[in-house]
């Protein structure tokens, strides 16, 4: 994996698991949008709510040609089902590589001059955040 990689954990202690499954991630990304030159995870322990457990935010952000890209989860205590930060972290992670996805084809439309349109996968990509 060429890609520069950082994980940060916030509020909680290092996860060599966590750590181990952004680096996957983040290479399944590199090798979805090859000119992605730089990815930064933010993991946190937002707060423990009695029962519940605690709830997690995940922060990607990216950096390729031209552009930074952002993806963030918050998850909801009104949520029904809860996650860890295992799964979190995948969520997370589906959503950036969807930004990237429209990322391309935006500029596969612009190459082609068709100008900058949402495509589908950027309106996938903004509403599953």
């Amino acid at each position: 994996m060429q890609l520069p990689l950082e994980v940060h954990f916030h509020n909680m202690d290092h996860s060599d698991a966590l750590e181990e499954r952004a680096r996957e991630a983040a290479q399944k990304l590199e090798q979805a949008c090859p000119p992605l030159q730089s990815c930064r995870v933010y993991i946190e322990a937002a707060h423990r709510t009695e029962g519940a457990g605690d709830l997690y935010e995940v922060r990607i952000d990216m950096r390729v040609p031209g552009h930074e890209l952002a993806v963030h989860h918050t998850q909801n205590e009104a949520d029904k089902k809860v996650e860890d930060a295992h799964q979190a972290l995948t969520r997370t992670f589906k959503v950036a590589e969807k930004r990237l996805r429209a990322y391309l084809d935006k500029q596969k439309d612009l190459k082609k001059g068709r100008g900058a349109k949402p495509g589908r996968a950027e309106a996938d990509a903004i509403r599953d955040e």
